[in-house]
């Protein structure tokens, strides 16, 4: 993972969301320092992430789920998974979703607990408000009950083969964006 040290603009120092918000375009326009952070086990796909306050993110993907609250020391949460998708609404609720099994987090990933993930790959994942969330992956699903519980849906267009991103404005407008077949 690599972490923004400096903005240069004219503005002041933006900090780590904006680094994080704004990486495309700082790769892009050389406008950014970053420097390399390695939290995650050597070997280990980092697939998920989330920011969870401008110093605080979670990282999850096969190596296992990681936290930091300063963008500096980071604390694994747990070892081991998959291929993961994390949301946080906000600096306390954290959603992770690997593989067939997800985790929610009511105080910033310091303690976790089950949530009821339907089987397969879910690489997108938004959650709205502190009740209802969606996953994406090669089916779309839904959570009215802060993650606890999802509820898979139908409805997709023919052809879409693997949603890989999705964000919602509230509960019933969004967009998703996917691989065709």
């Amino acid at each position: 993972i690599f972490i923004m040290s400096s903005y240069r603009s004219a503005s002041r120092d933006r900090g780590l969301a904006t680094g994080v918000a704004l990486a495309l375009a700082g790769v892009c326009f050389g406008q950014w320092s970053w420097t390399q952070q390695s939290p995650y086990p050597t070997g280990s796909e980092l697939s998920g992430l989330s920011m969870t306050s401008p110093t605080g993110a979670i990282i999850a993907g096969s190596g296992g789920c990681f936290r930091t609250t300063d963008g500096t020391n980071w604390v694994t949460g747990w070892l081991g998974g998959g291929r993961a998708s994390v949301s946080a609404r906000n600096p306390n609720f954290v959603l992770v979703a690997m593989n067939s099994f997800g985790r929610r987090s009511w105080d910033g990933g310091v303690t976790w607990h089950q949530a009821l993930i339907p089987s397969g790959a879910w690489p997108a994942m938004h959650l709205v408000n502190d009740t209802v969330g969606y996953l994406g992956g090669s089916g779309f699903a839904v959570s009215t009950d802060t993650g606890l519980t999802w509820t898979t849906r139908s409805g997709w267009p023919n052809g879409i083969l693997a949603i890989q991103a999705m964000a919602f404005k509230n509960a019933s407008v969004g967009l998703a964006s996917g691989v065709l077949l």
